[in-house]
């Protein structure tokens, strides 16, 4: 279900209180704040189209908590980086802010996927943009079935009675 559109991304995510993450983060309720946490990262999850802002949002709010769920959170949104990152074109400035003192971090795991995430992005670095067309053409043909002429229409089945 594509439960975030562009405009509630904004809404939600822009870089500044209050917006969702911290809306969550205050609440005191542990069991509730665990529960609409999760629901969260679900919801994100699936809604791969947002995930270049989202991320970096997310981030960089949490690069500043000391909430017993950053180091989840924040693992969660490293990893969506990286599973995604040829799909994103997230802005360079933003991602080092939040990046760079987390890959000072005490935290052994946060360090090491800061670092892994930043490497991706540094500059020069970056794989090249692979675009819905290079995917069609370069993809290997199964030997099983030939290619279906996108132009064949369907045949009519017949009506049962």
């Amino acid at each position: 279900p594509r439960l975030w559109n562009n405009s509630e991304v904004h809404r939600w995510f822009v870089n500044k209180d209050p917006n969702l993450i911290t809306a969550i983060l205050d609440i005191t309720d542990g069991e509730l704040k665990e529960d609409l946490l999760q629901s969260l990262m679900d919801s994100l999850g699936s809604n791969k189209h947002v995930l270049p802002e989202v991320c970096i949002c997310f981030l960089s709010l949490l690069a500043e908590q000391e909430s017993p769920h950053f180091q989840d959170l924040f693992l969660f949104f490293a990893n969506m980086l990286l599973h995604y990152h040829q799909f994103m074109n997230p802005n360079e400035s933003d991602l080092n802010d939040v990046l760079m003192p987390a890959s000072l971090s005490d935290d052994k795991i946060i360090k090491h996927m800061a670092r892994r995430t930043l490497k991706l992005f540094v500059k020069n670095e970056t794989p090249p943009k692979v675009t819905h067309e290079d995917l069609v053409k370069n993809r290997p043909r199964s030997p099983v079935r030939p290619p279906i002429p996108a132009t064949a229409k369907t045949p009519d089945l017949p009506e049962r009675h």
